[in-house]
């Protein structure tokens, strides 16, 4: 079995549903513990923690996650996706279907916010366009239509939004806090905002001044690998935010969650960057005020795990050893 098996999905979601309806007054990361808070808790927290492995608790010194775990119900699930193998994605879909379901990888992380630029326009305008209907969630997944199309050729009966939807029909509120993007997503537009408008700041000629080019070329096209080329570096599948598709409804929204602006670049870090741990605890802050149902996935553990791929074994565990620590730490 993939080493990105959901452990750390099914050991926190079986510990934290009948005890993480934290009060106002508590941490918002620290859950209530005891049999009293389990019976009367009206709010769920589920903390996930993509590729953590049983043997990471007994070697490495976890003392946050090992606390709660000495004074919590644990269990082991394995979760039947549809291949030999399960992707953190189809781990996802899998629990908020309630069935086993499918999701390609290189889609399975696209849940943005309406904000955030995509292809010509805002992810709003994307999702619009791909699925028909205004957005209304505060997280959209550009790629839920070919979620549901994949789960459609097969014969499982699983519906893609269903805990999401049921949510909603119970009068609930899913959220989700996540962010394993491989990078900081970056606007092919804000170049031209560092643009001085000024010629005189700039110490350059006047547009005025300046000699008209030469037009172009008819048969003139724009070179891959010239520099000036506008392009995007951010693709599809360097969206690391599949958390979602375990809350998302049945048009592939969450009515609440922040899953942009949660990182900060570390040059140590996979991929450059890794969370802010103070702007995670504010957005976490801030979604469980209207989420009854609030996923918060340690986001930093998928990012090392993917990065395996790029790096050498050794360097690579080094890596992990210091999201599993970072990761504690933001958890306690």
């Amino acid at each position: 079995m993939s080493r990105r098996v959901l452990l750390g999905i099914v050991v926190f979601l079986l510990a934290a549903v009948g005890l993480a309806a934290a009060p106002a007054s508590s941490s918002p990361m620290s859950p209530q513990r005891g049999t009293d808070a389990a019976l009367s808790a009206d709010r769920v927290l589920v903390i996930t923690t993509p590729a953590l492995r049983w043997e990471d608790l007994a070697e490495h010194d976890l003392p946050n996650l090992e606390g709660f775990l000495e004074t919590s119900s644990t269990a082991l699930l394995s979760l039947r996706t549809i291949g030999a193998r399960t992707g953190l994605g189809e781990g996802y879909i899998t629990l908020g279907t309630g069935n086993r379901a499918s999701a390609r990888s290189e889609i399975s992380g696209l849940a943005l916010e309406p904000h955030e630029p995509f292809e010509e326009g805002t992810s709003a305008d994307a999702f619009e366009r791909r699925t028909g209907e205004r957005p209304t969630g505060s997280v959209l997944h550009l790629g839920f239509p070919s979620v549901v199309q994949t789960n459609d050729r097969f014969f499982y009966g699983a519906e893609p939004g269903s805990l999401g939807t049921q949510l909603a029909e119970a009068g609930r509120v899913g959220g989700v806090v996540a962010n394993g993007d491989e990078g900081l997503a970056v606007d092919p537009a804000s170049a031209s905002d560092q643009t001085p408008t000024d010629p005189d700041d700039a110490g350059e000629e006047s547009p005025s001044d300046a000699p008209e080019d030469d037009p172009p070329a008819e048969d003139e096209v724009a070179d891959a690998d010239d520099e000036s080329a506008p392009s995007n570096p951010f693709v599809d599948s360097d969206y690391g935010r599949s958390a979602a598709l375990m809350l998302v409804d049945g048009s592939g929204q969450i009515p609440v969650g922040r899953v942009d602006g949660l990182l900060r670049a570390d040059r140590d870090a996979p991929f450059g960057v890794r969370l802010d741990q103070d702007a995670v605890m504010d957005a976490v802050d801030e979604v469980r005020q209207s989420a009854d149902v609030l996923v918060v996935e340690l986001s930093d553990l998928d990012r090392a795990d993917t990065y395996r791929r790029e790096a050498d074994p050794e360097a690579a565990e080094a890596l992990w050893v210091d999201a599993l620590v970072d990761s504690d730490r933001l958890f306690g």
